[in-house]
């Protein structure tokens, strides 16, 4: 699957988080590249956080599935990713194009706390939570050891 349109690995060479194909001159070149990348044996294309002009565009000049990621409506299907959606996000940036599908990260948050909690306090680990040897092993054990 090639990935065009913003590719967040590549934030530092495309000068941050910003979408592209922001220029005519920009957009021409997603669709040309678009197409160089089905013929070069592409079997889907991810545009990423392009006008809806140029998915529409690329869309209708291949054959192969566009999905889309902040591409517009044109697209055969749309994705996001899925912490962005659920409040996972920590970097501080989230993309304009994701719908805020909940909060997962405060009701995670108090639970890492709990479990500090309890680390911090000696409540864990228990002896219920440890595993046990047999007492037949135990024995073997101990002295193997003390050998």
């Amino acid at each position: 699957m090639a990935h065009l349109g913003l590719r967040p690995q590549s934030v530092a060479i495309l000068g941050g988080y910003k979408f592209q194909g922001r220029t005519a001159s920009e957009a021409a070149a997603l669709v040309d590249t678009a197409v160089a990348m089905e013929h070069s044996g592409a079997a889907a294309l991810l545009l990423e956080a392009v006008p809806p002009e140029v998915s529409q565009r690329v869309v209708a000049k291949t054959t192969i599935p566009v999905i889309g990621c902040g591409a517009g409506r044109d697209c055969h299907g749309s994705v996001i990713v899925m912490h962005d959606g659920v409040g996972l996000n920590f970097s501080g940036h989230l993309p304009r194009f994701v719908p805020q599908l909940g909060d997962l990260a405060t009701p995670m948050r108090e639970l890492f706390a709990k479990y500090v909690q309890q680390v911090t306090s000696g409540e864990y680990p228990a002896a219920k939570h440890d595993y046990e040897m047999t007492g037949e092993e135990k024995v073997k054990f101990k002295e193997r050891i003390e050998d």
